[in-house]
C-alpha cells in the first residue's frame, strides 16, 4: 500500500509539473520511477491514473485532516487548525508553482465530479463532532466558516507560511480564543 500510495504522489507532481493534456505516461512513469510499461501494468490509462490519484490525494487529506482532529493531546484550536492546514494548506505550493493548476483542477473535476464535495462533508461533518464541546454556539455555523476561511486562504495565499500564518488568525478569530 505505502508503494502505491507513493506513486499516485508522484504522479499528482508529474500532473501539476507537465499538465494533465501533456502528461505522457512516459513522462509520468519517469517521475515515479519505474517503466512505462510498468505504469500501463496498473494503470490502463492516463485518464484512469489521473481518476486514482486525484482520490488518493482527496483520501489522504481527509484522513490527515480527521486524524488531526482527534488528537487529544492538543488545545482545540491547535486540533482545528492542524486538520485545516492538512486538508488544504498542503496545496498551497503546488496551486501556486504549476502553471497547470486550473487544467488540472478542471480534469479532476470532470473525471470525478463529487470527490470533492465528498471530502468537504466528510471533513465538515467531523469539524462538527469536535465543535460540539462549543457551548451555546452553533458548531455546524463555525465548522461551515472555519472550512470557507481555509479555502479562501487557498486561493489568496502567496505560500504556504502566508497561508498557516492566516489560517491560524482566523482559526482563533472564529472560534473566539485569546491570542
Amino acid at each position: 500500500m505505502e508503494k502505491r500510495s507513493e506513486q499516485l504522489d508522484r504522479a499528482m507532481e508529474a500532473f501539476f509539473r507537465h499538465g494533465y493534456r501533456k502528461a505522457s505516461m512516459k513522462d509520468i512513469a519517469e517521475v515515479i520511477g519505474i517503466s512505462r510499461q510498468a505504469l500501463y501494468n496498473h494503470y490502463s490509462s492516463k485518464s484512469i491514473l489521473f481518476a486514482e490519484a486525484v482520490r488518493h490525494a482527496y483520501a489522504e487529506s481527509e484522513r490527515r485532516a480527521c486524524k488531526a482532529l482527534i488528537n487529544e493531546n492538543q488545545p482545540l484550536q491547535e486540533c482545528i487548525f492542524c486538520a485545516l492546514d492538512t486538508w488544504v494548506g498542503v496545496y498551497v505550493e503546488p496551486l501556486r508553482l504549476s502553471p497547470h493548476a486550473t487544467e488540472i483542477d478542471y480534469a479532476a473535476k470532470r473525471e470525478i465530479p463529487d470527490i470533492a464535495e465528498q471530502t468537504h462533508k466528510a471533513i465538515e461533518k467531523a469539524l462538527n463532532k469536535t465543535l460540539r464541546t462549543t457551548k451555546g454556539r452553533n458548531a455546524n455555523d463555525i465548522a461551515v466558516t472555519l472550512m470557507a476561511a481555509a479555502k479562501g486562504l487557498l486561493n489568496t495565499a502567496k505560500d504556504r507560511s502566508e497561508f498557516r500564518k492566516k489560517l491560524r488568525t482566523a482559526v482563533r478569530i472564529i472560534l473566539c480564543e485569546p491570542k
